[in-house]
């Protein structure tokens, strides 16, 4: 994909401009050879850079490249190595970027529109940030299998990131409501829960592919300047959990459904209210100057 869109990544004017599966795409990069396969590796990552795709992303696919190269040379079919480095990977305290002056203005506009793509985005915003959603499980909803919105207890169920099976989370009585209010405009026929509602017929009635865009108009419309992103909003979920708990790893773990504790205390230790919280927690156990006398504080001294 990234030869067929910048065909000037390489110098060769006769290399392919497509490259039709995944084993013609190994075997070509492997009789490169070393020089013009890093050049090209060193180049797709600077797209990717310019894409502004995610450091963790870039750094999967680069991790990729590497791997096929290390196949190929135990197998004999190369000499040499590829050695791209990863990018550096962002500090998270990206995960405090959004506010939760930003969440309320958000939810605030929502709840005052009518228009169809705000009864939509009310719908999807809601379920992610109850529930602590990833945006693909979001897109990979379907109604009306995936949601038991009459039931006593109303649940849906999503597919976990690396998961092979669904799971069936509960559901509160405002999320139903707005989950209701759009699947009345989106109409009962089964298919994809969120759509989109583009003017272009090409796309109209499709699933969402992203929700990068949405939530941008959404941020516009909502009055908020900042570059917001949609797993920005599972951060400020598990964020707003993690000060709920009082950094409770366990219980954490249970909403977010992160499978290593390392990941969860990220957020625990990026947490500075707690942390402001357990400094003045241990402000006021210690003793204060002139509460006893130096002689006790430092017997040694004393004498």
């Amino acid at each position: 994909l990234f030869l067929s869109r910048k065909p000037s990544a390489v110098s060769d004017q006769h290399e392919p401009e497509t490259l039709p599966n995944q084993q013609q795409a190994a075997a070509y990069l492997i009789a490169m050879g070393a020089a013009r396969a890093n050049l090209l590796a060193k180049q797709y990552c600077e797209d990717m850079l310019q894409r502004e795709l995610a450091p963790k992303t870039i750094n999967l696919r680069l991790c990729a490249l590497r791997k096929v190269i290390a196949c190929a040379l135990v197998l004999g079919l190369a000499n040499w190595k590829l050695v791209i480095r990863d990018v550096r990977t962002v500090d998270l305290g990206y995960i405090h970027k959004i506010n939760d002056n930003d969440v309320i203005a958000m939810f605030s506009y929502l709840s005052r529109s009518t228009k169809p793509v705000d009864l939509r985005d009310m719908g999807w915003l809601r379920l992610m940030v109850a529930l602590g959603l990833r945006q693909k499980e979001v897109r990979g909803l379907d109604y009306p299998d995936d949601l038991d919105l009459f039931a006593d207890s109303p649940r849906v169920q999503v597919l976990g990131k690396g998961r092979r099976e669904k799971v069936w989370l509960p559901l509160d009585e405002e999320v139903v409501a707005d989950l209701k209010r759009w699947i009345a405009v989106r109409g009962r026929y089964p298919g994809p829960l969120f759509v989109n509602l583009a003017r272009d017929p090409a796309v109209h009635g499709k699933r969402l592919d992203r929700l990068n865009k949405p939530i941008h108009a959404l941020a516009r419309r909502s009055g908020i300047a900042k570059h917001i992103k949609p797993h920005g909003m599972r951060h400020w979920a598990i964020n707003f959990v993690c000060k709920l708990e009082n950094g409770d790893i366990p219980k954490i773990m249970e909403f977010s459904r992160h499978c290593n504790a390392n990941t969860v205390m990220v957020y625990v230790r990026r947490n500075k209210e707690r942390v402001a919280d357990q400094t003045r927690a241990i402000s006021r156990m210690l003793p204060k100057r002139g509460d006893i006398g130096e002689s006790t504080l430092v017997p040694a001294l004393a004498t």
